[in-house]
């Protein structure tokens, strides 16, 4: 039995490389993000997990990446704007500094990983929930998707 949550962030990026120079501008999307579980047995209630439960799990992450520019740590921007912020030459900004280039492709693994993380230290007693796949939507017609089965 699978679960499917969707989750919802506009956020702004710029990549650090690709072949798209428009891409490498400062630009942004209104994301969608689909979370979907997966259990071989539903659980006494007859659920693989109650929705309610799992957006409390795990909505503070798109609630962290929402309204902010996702930056790469190794992105020049990043540095240059990191000095502004600490000389007080620019104001505060929710910038969410991120280990990859901030693709839908990486953001989707990256996701995938911290969700599992989550699931897996909350129901580490309970082995038969998983996250199966991850799905970032970065247009209405654009997605990445990230599962277990590469």
């Amino acid at each position: 039995m699978k679960i499917t949550k969707k989750f919802k962030a506009e956020i702004a990026h710029r990549l650090i490389s690709s072949y798209s120079k428009e891409c490498q501008n400062i630009h942004g999307h209104s994301y969608v993000f689909e979370v979907e579980l997966e259990c071989k047995e539903l659980n006494d209630e007859g659920m693989v997990l109650d929705f309610k439960k799992l957006k409390s799990y795990i909505e503070n992450i798109f609630n962290s990446w929402d309204h902010s520019l996702m930056l790469c740590k190794d992105d020049p921007f990043f540095t240059y704007l990191k000095n502004g912020i600490n000389e007080n030459k620019i104001p505060d900004t929710k910038i969410i500094v991120v280990p990859f280039n901030p693709t839908a492709e990486n953001m989707a693994q990256y996701l995938f990983n911290l969700i599992e993380q989550k699931i897996v230290g909350l129901y580490n007693y309970e082995e038969r929930i998983k996250v199966t796949k991850v799905i970032v939507w970065e247009t209405a017609t654009g997605k990445a998707e990230y599962s277990e089965e590469r």
